[in-house]
């Protein structure tokens, strides 16, 4: 009996943490306050992307093509924000919209992730969940006053010239 005393207690200590690791990849759950939330517009071909990433309490660090800073979401952007997220869980199983057609050269995504868990593109979700999290990314984006920029530096097609006198 004295052998599987500690072999018991090892198991034992041995299904706790593989508990605790199978509860850790699947992410925090519905309802749970998210630590660091991350917004990232990814750009496109002809347009600067940006990202933002909050703190609990609001302190926003961002970058915006060549731009960065810092600043403090007002209480009740960053409230709802991280309320909005919360609800939202698990972000990647947010419902995506039907028939989202965006253009090559000025198309762009948005993704919020929290945690490890990102959401698919905002701009084609759908749901009130997916709704939320879009308003609330339009109101961070407006707070900071970030926008997608025209890629620098631009530079106008060069006229065509044809050796043989046809277009």
């Amino acid at each position: 009996m004295k052998t599987r005393l500690p072999y018991v207690a090892v198991g034992g200590f041995a299904l706790q943490v593989a508990i605790a690791l199978s509860a850790c990849a699947q992410g925090p759950a519905q309802g749970t306050a998210p630590s660091t939330i991350a917004i990232e517009n990814t750009g496109a071909t002809n347009l600067t992307g940006w990202r933002v990433l909050v703190a609990p309490g609001g302190a926003a660090s961002w970058t915006e093509g060549a731009r960065s800073g810092h600043d403090v979401l007002p209480p009740d952007l960053d409230t709802k924000l991280a309320r909005d997220v919360a609800a939202a869980r698990p972000l990647a199983a947010l419902p995506p919209g039907e028939g989202c057609m965006k253009s090559v050269s000025f198309g762009t995504s948005t993704f919020v992730s929290a945690d490890g868990d990102k959401s698919p593109d905002l701009g084609c979700t759908s749901g009130r969940a997916g709704r939320a999290l879009k308003s609330d990314v339009d109101a961070v984006a407006f707070f900071l006053h970030l926008r997608n920029l025209v890629r620098e530096p631009f530079h106008p097609l060069v006229p065509e010239s044809f050796s043989n006198g046809r277009p």
